[in-house]
């Protein structure tokens, strides 16, 4: 993230966090930002300055304070198609929401909008999102989306829907039984970045059952 798209309050609440002498002066720092942000979020505020006032809530959330009223705001910027913006909403949704928090499950929708895009860098954010904010009993609506980005024409999107993929296996290895001949034809992708990625997933499941990936041997060989 850009340095230049933050503004002199933003340098001026880092520059005070770092220069405290004590965990009191610290708080005392943090409390007086929380009531800031309370009444920024209060009133309509543009984009990109709910881009900063998330990033300045993720600080205050990491140095022991509550930002739950920022949470829904952070919710809303990831539907904005600036990736910029939505590039930051996730992340603050990432960090801040706990796995059973419901605004996550709220997002399921924006994050299916986001695989389907015909942007694929817009793609690869999703992606990148759901890998952070994914549950398990999110997969059976996710997954379908995500094998259908194992075949797109980008290597990027590619590399990142095996990662995800190997995400929901490790939080339920059946959940991807039905993609074993998807992952198979990832092996053999044309792109090194993408076949290394399966190289990870099809290990875990030949753990699971070595016999069933026992025909691989000679390509792992190759590889």
């Amino acid at each position: 993230m850009s340095g230049s798209h933050l503004s002199k309050q933003f340098f001026e609440l880092v520059k005070a966090i770092g220069e405290s002498k004590s965990k009191q002066e610290e708080d005392r720092i943090i409390v007086k930002e929380v009531e800031v942000l309370k009444e920024k979020f209060s009133k309509k505020a543009k984009p990109a300055e709910t881009k900063e006032y998330l990033v300045r809530l993720m600080y205050c959330e990491m140095l022991g304070h509550d930002g739950s009223f920022g949470y829904i705001h952070a919710v809303q910027l990831s539907a904005r198609e600036h990736l910029s913006h939505k590039k930051t909403a996730y992340l603050a949704c990432a960090q801040m929401l706990r796995p059973d928090h419901e605004l996550r499950f709220m997002m399921v929708n924006q994050m299916q909008r986001d695989l389907q895009s015909l942007n694929y860098i817009q793609i690869c954010v999703g992606l990148i999102a759901l890998a952070k904010l994914g549950t398990k009993d999110m997969i059976p609506a996710m997954v379908g989306l995500v094998a259908q980005c194992l075949q797109n024409d980008e290597a990027l999107v590619r590399k990142k829907a095996v990662m995800v993929m190997h995400r929901f296996h490790q939080m339920d290895d059946t959940s991807v039984d039905d993609y074993t001949d998807h992952f198979r034809r990832t092996l053999c992708d044309k792109d090194p970045s993408v076949m290394g990625c399966a190289l990870h997933v099809l290990s875990d499941m030949a753990v699971k059952d070595p016999i069933a990936y026992k025909d691989l041997v000679p390509s792992y060989v190759s590889i």
